[in-house]
């Protein structure tokens, strides 16, 4: 499996471009199991890099990525699955990385193709933390309630407010700390990422159900057509007064499925702390595996099989051997094309000798 090569120099102009032309095959490497890896330069800076750093994985163990991926979205920590996989956490984490790019782009490719369109969506946010409680998060849902899948999921930085704000301000002597004060209030930005997705997967006679939240009106109106009919309820709001009870009823159940399993991250015997990066892979993955899609069909998504340097080397030998054989195959035709050049040259000077005779001997 390999991706579409490019050189590996940032500063490159090739580095963003796929240009085979500009490789060349500059020895190999050997590997501590014995076997070679072709080394190549690039022509434009010099730099130099083997095909390997350009396979889709670097791991040893890649048979373990849907235990991974299996375990980890069911609740396990990062502690527990290298123990009982017999791996470090380090490779654990680096797997969980890799699985979760994987799901964000298909799931985002599934979201452009017009895959998971629907006429009835539910959004809301729902608050988490990351370190501690005084670093609060928002999390933005929205949810196809007639096919009972996550569209998509966000996360943003948000202030301290409430009781725990006043808290705040009195432990630390009536005056809030700087690095809680200056946390920024993305959570308007998030909303607007939200809406892009449910543009994409909402028809535009659709239906958009939410709360009572008056935010949401304004980037309702400016992210999505006017067709669509906006529903907001209370935020409180009893199953049996909705307008949607069972949509409404399967949007909480995800709330509470995500609330369950994002409550995991906190623990003390996880390696990583809850970050906002650890937060947005963990949704992705948790979008994956309720959206019930195919491991092996993610992981190959965007994967050309095969080797593509051994391709393009032997597509290059086949046109070097085919110009030579046309070039074997066309030199008797233009020995022969030659020939008859010569001869119709001769023919005229032969004509022009006699013409010069004949004038000659009219004047005498």
């Amino acid at each position: 499996m390999y991706i579409l090569p490019k050189c590996q120099n940032p500063v490159c102009l090739y580095h963003e471009k796929h240009e085979p032309s500009m490789l060349i095959k500059k020895g190999k490497d050997s590997r501590k199991n014995g076997k070679s890896v072709q080394r190549y330069q690039c022509k434009a800076c010099g730099q130099q890099f083997t095909s390997a750093s350009l396979t889709d994985n670097h791991f040893h163990k890649p048979e373990l990525l849907q235990e991974i991926f299996l375990r980890y979205t069911s609740g396990y920590s990062v502690s527990r699955l290298s123990q009982e996989l017999g791996i470090c956490k380090n490779t654990a984490l680096s797997m969980i990385e890799y699985l979760a790019d994987k799901c964000r782009t298909y799931h985002f490719d599934l979201l452009d193709s017009g895959f998971l369109t629907t006429d009835k969506i539910h959004f809301d946010e729902m608050e988490t933390f990351e370190h501690s409680k005084v670093y609060p998060v928002s999390v933005g849902i929205a949810y196809d309630a007639r096919y009972k899948r996550i569209i998509d999921i966000r996360v943003a930085e948000i202030k301290i407010k409430g009781a725990l704000k006043k808290k705040v301000i009195a432990d630390c002597n009536g005056v809030l700390p700087v690095k809680i004060a200056s946390r920024p209030n993305n959570s308007p930005t998030m909303l607007v990422e939200l809406m892009k997705s449910v543009k994409k997967s909402l028809i535009p006679s659709g239906l958009l159900f939410s709360d009572d939240k008056p935010a949401y009106i304004t980037v309702v109106a400016t992210c999505l057509p006017p067709t669509v009919r906006f529903v907001q309820e209370l935020s409180k709001i009893n199953l049996k007064d909705s307008k949607d009870r069972q949509g409404l009823g399967r949007f909480r159940s995800v709330c509470a499925y995500l609330r369950t399993y994002t409550g995991t991250m906190g623990r003390r015997k996880l390696n990583t702390a809850k970050t906002m990066k650890s937060l947005s892979e963990h949704f992705y993955l948790m979008i994956a595996r309720y959206n019930k899609y195919d491991l092996n069909e993610v992981l190959k998504h965007g994967i050309v099989q095969g080797d593509f340097y051994e391709d393009e080397w032997t597509k290059r030998k086949q046109l070097k051997q085919l110009k030579q054989l046309l070039a074997v195959i066309t030199y008797p035709q233009f020995l022969k094309k030659q020939q008859r050049i010569q001869k119709l040259k001769a023919t005229w000077q032969k004509k022009k000798a006699l013409l010069a005779v004949s004038k000659t001997k009219k004047v005498a």
